[in-house]
Order: C-alpha cells, then structure tokens, then sequence
C-alpha cells in the first residue's frame, strides 16, 4: 500500500466559480489556496525540510489542451521529477509525533518553510505557505500521516479532522480521498 493507504489529504480552496483558480489559472498567483499558511497538526519534532525545490508553471493545465495532452505532458515531467532529490514532494516537512506517526505536508512555496530539522514544533506553529513546488498539478497541500519516518514508502493511518463539513455529502461521514470540505 502507498503512503496514503487512501487517507490522504489535499487542501486547496474554491471560488464563487466552484474552481479553484481565478482567470484561466495560468499563473500560481490565480490559485485561491496559493500562499495560504500551513500550521501544524500536532506537536512533534521536525524529522525532515526542504526549502528549494523550484515551482513548475508548466505542469498547470492550459486552457486550450486536452487532457489527454495535459496527461502525457504531466507524465514526463513525473519521471523527470522522480530522479530529483525530493522531486516528487517538492518543499515538504515531516513531523515525527511519537508512537509511530508522522505526519508529511509537502507542495510548499519554494523558500517559504520556516522549521528546521530538529525543531521541536507545538501544534498550530507555522510550518510555511502553500505553493506548487514538486510533482504538483496546481497550488495545494498534501498531508498525510504514516506509521514510518519515509514520506513516499509508509503505511497510511487515518486521521481524524474536527469541525469540518464535507461539501455534498449527505451526512456526516469520515473524510475520504478527493472530497472537498469547508472549516466550520
């Protein structure tokens, strides 16, 4: 099983449109969620940072281009970010939480991450701000916990989120990969 083990997270946020961008979404800057901080979950140590990964405008979707195009294009530039050191997670953190989990929020602005390995972090401290950096499609957060310290090679645990709607779901239920929530 992947590092998500199907609880994975993704944080980016709506406009009136119901898109997560203004405009064509062209530029990171046209992202609502691009820039947003990002806060820590819980208090842990800072196991692992990276700060310099550069941001790729070229893997955002083009108007004009059909997702088959856009899904070949996007695919090269995974196998060319595979070979990076931390190509895939971009500017990332990792927090070691005790009792065998960590937690990962990757895709941050590049010189935006504020911790530094061996940091010892209260729940709520400012981690940096969302960006685009790494193998990332449009500006986001992706977070997820593990029972292992390696971001990409870990068994998923679920994770449990408090004052939270889920748009469109008919009751109250657990959160599942790609649903859209609101903060209450």
């Amino acid at each position: 099983m992947g590092p998500c083990g199907g609880v994975c997270t993704r944080h980016a946020r709506l406009g009136g449109s119901g898109l997560t961008y203004r405009g064509k979404g062209l530029r990171f800057s046209d992202y609502y969620a691009y820039g947003t901080d990002i806060h820590a979950a819980a208090a842990g140590e800072v196991i692992e940072a990276a700060n310099d990964v550069p941001e790729d405008p070229s893997l955002l979707q083009r108007p004009d281009e059909s997702t088959e195009a856009y899904t070949a294009r996007v695919q090269e530039s995974q196998e060319r970010l595979m070979k990076m050191e931390n190509g895939l997670m971009g500017n990332h953190v990792i927090i070691d939480h005790g009792n065998h989990r960590y937690a990962l929020y990757a895709h941050m602005q590049p010189g935006s991450v504020r911790v530094h390995v061996g940091e010892h972090v209260s729940a709520g401290a400012l981690l940096g701000r969302l960006g685009s950096s790494g193998n990332s499609t449009e500006p986001h957060l992706h977070f997820h916990v593990c029972q292992g310290s390696s971001a990409l090679d870990c068994n998923g645990v679920p994770v449990g989120f408090s004052n939270i709607k889920v748009l469109w779901a008919e009751r109250d239920r657990a959160l599942q990969s790609g649903d859209i929530v609101i903060a209450r």
